[in-house]
């Protein structure tokens, strides 16, 4: 009599029973051949992607620092600098101020506050564009009447009513150095520039875990992919602030198009296929704001996938039919479509049920084995690359470990990625901007304030997702398939983490609506010492304190004794 089967394994053997009585053999051997094909598809696919990133890596741990830059004496040219807002009563004098005390000559100087605003940011606007203008600063109020073309639509229009030969640009978020001009004016020196991007900084870097895996992100982008490919002659883009453009350039690439929701890579992208040339400036930072939360966060990452995946559509066909080296053709490829691991990361996980029932039983081939093995060992070339871009911080390197968790996050990201990707199919799209705060410190509270929004039915379908890879994990391990297991607790771990942080955003929200719900709140969290990060994000629910303050009144900052 055959010995009864380990109880670890017996949800394993049940699977089997199932299969064995309602797939068919040919028909099981149909789909298993369909899903190794697609497992095998996807893995090469991220394998190149890993590839590159370990070779970005590789590249810029032989990167030099920059040389010191001298500061521009002389000003010559004339600039205007560009303020696109859109209901930012938080942040929009702190920018506009910054912009305001830029060191240049104030005869050849102007700013543009383009405000599409439909709040309080008007009046708060209107009061500090007042206060410049006593001061002698040339800064203008501009108010188009509508939201047409969101931001791309406010830069063009903004275009048209300056006739300053260098436009600069900032987000609301942005705080420029006052030297900025003169850090960056000399690189058009050279008439073959058409840009020049700075670095982002982090305000908040130090407000909660989120913000500081955040910083993460952004240090490697900027200081091993932008560092590398502006070393090596690839193409570069601008990330939509702290940047300046040669109005030639702008014009001669076909302007500010509002085709995709990232109109700044689109136009650095048509400006270099036009032959100019970007100037990315590693050693001069401007720091931003980052979103305090995963809802703010997600709503970002959405905006900028639709973006990236509609510049592919649009401009991969140019790129490969330009003159460029093959070399940096790839690069421009594989930077287009960045977003797109998300997606084939999740394909695959959809494959691993199917890969289980229809394989399991047997070994899985060697060469898919293998693959998976080699696509899991360069899985960790992002972890090393937010290692490096630390130290090319001038940091330990043991700062870039928690970047780990990055990829956590990215895997938790991937449906919301995978919704980006459908959106990109359709034309433009509604531009959702990432609220901001005027958050720059850790304790400060914003949980009271104006834009918060919560609420979004993806973070249900996260929920679900992260569960079905769950129950995962103990049928791969029973079923001795490792490597799947290891794949499967990731995503289980990243979608239960966006969905769980989403969840929490919407009971702070909801409890804060309450009085008695959030003076039980502030007691819990008095308790347990507990500050949990919410923020605004566009969804099914929208909630506002009735008590809203505005920011620095005692109501914000000692909220719990308020309530």
């Amino acid at each position: 009599m055959d010995a009864a089967p380990l109880p670890g394994r017996a949800r394993a053997c049940r699977l089997r029973a199932l299969d064995h009585a309602a797939v068919h053999p040919v028909r099981r051997a149909v789909i298993a051949v369909i899903t190794i094909a697609v497992l095998a598809v996807t893995s090469v696919l991220l394998f190149g992607f890993g590839l590159n990133l370990l070779y970005l890596t590789l590249r810029a741990t032989r990167l030099k620092p920059p040389p010191p830059r001298a500061l521009l004496t002389t000003a010559e040219l004339r600039v205007c600098v560009q303020l696109p807002i859109y209901n930012e009563r938080y942040v929009a004098e702190r920018v506009l101020d910054a912009a305001c005390d830029i060191d240049w000559p104030r005869d050849r100087f102007e700013v543009q506050v383009l405000d599409d605003s439909d709040d309080e940011t008007v009046q708060i606007l209107s009061r500090r564009v007042a206060h410049w203008r006593r001061r002698g600063v040339d800064v203008s109020h501009v108010r188009r009447g509508s939201r047409a073309g969101f931001k791309a639509g406010a830069l063009s229009y903004g275009l048209g009513h300056t006739s300053a030969e260098l436009i600069a640009i900032f987000d609301a978020d942005f705080v420029p150095p006052t030297d900025f001009l003169r850090q960056t004016a000399g690189s058009f020196q050279d008439p073959s520039i058409g840009f020049v991007q700075a670095r982002w900084g982090h305000l908040d870097e130090g407000y909660s875990w989120f913000t500081r895996l955040q910083a993460l992100f952004i240090d490697f982008h900027f200081l091993v992919e932008q560092a590398v490919r502006s070393a090596s002659g690839y193409f570069v883009n601008f990330t939509g602030s702290a940047g300046v453009w040669r109005r030639a350039a702008i014009v001669d690439s076909g302007g500010w198009t509002a085709n995709t929701l990232t109109e700044d890579l689109d136009l650095s992208y048509r400006a270099q296929l036009r032959g100019w040339r970007a100037a990315y400036l590693e050693d001069l930072v401007v720091p931003e704001e980052l979103p305090v939360s995963i809802d703010a966060y997600r709503s970002q990452q959405s905006r900028w996938a639709t973006g990236s995946f509609q510049c592919a559509f649009r401009l991969l066909g140019p790129v490969w039919r330009s003159r460029n080296r093959l070399a940096t053709k790839i690069q421009a490829t594989i930077h287009l479509l960045a977003y797109g691991v998300g997606p084939l990361m999740l394909v695959q996980l959809v494959c691993y049920p199917t890969l289980l029932l229809t394989v399991g039983r047997h070994n899985i081939p060697w060469q898919l084995g293998d693959a998976l093995l080699l696509g899991l060992g360069v899985a960790i070339s992002p972890w090393l690359g937010f290692i490096v871009a630390q130290t090319r911080r001038g940091r330990p390197w043991w700062t870039g470990v928690p970047s780990l968790f990055c990829q956590v996050i990215g895997a938790g990201m991937s449906l919301n990625v995978i919704v980006a990707l459908l959106a990109a199919f359709r034309t433009g799209g509604t531009f959702v901007r990432t609220p901001k705060h005027h958050i720059v410190q850790r304790g400060q509270e914003w949980r009271d304030q104006a834009y918060v929004r919560v609420g979004d039915p993806r973070a249900l379908l996260e929920a679900a997702l992260g569960l079905g890879a769950l129950s995962i994990l103990p049928v791969a391990i029973a079923m001795d398939q490792t490597l799947l297991a290891i794949y499967s607790g990731l995503f289980a771990l990243g979608f239960l983490l966006v969905a769980s942080l989403s969840l929490v955003d919407l009971m702070e929200v909801l409890a804060l609506s309450s009085p008695h719900r959030c003076l039980s709140l502030s007691k819990t969290a008095t308790a347990t010492g507990l500050s949990l990060p919410i923020s605004p994000r566009p969804g099914l629910c929208t909630t506002r304190c009735s008590g809203w303050r505005t920011p620095g009144s005692p109501a914000i900052r000692c909220w719990p004794r308020r309530c």
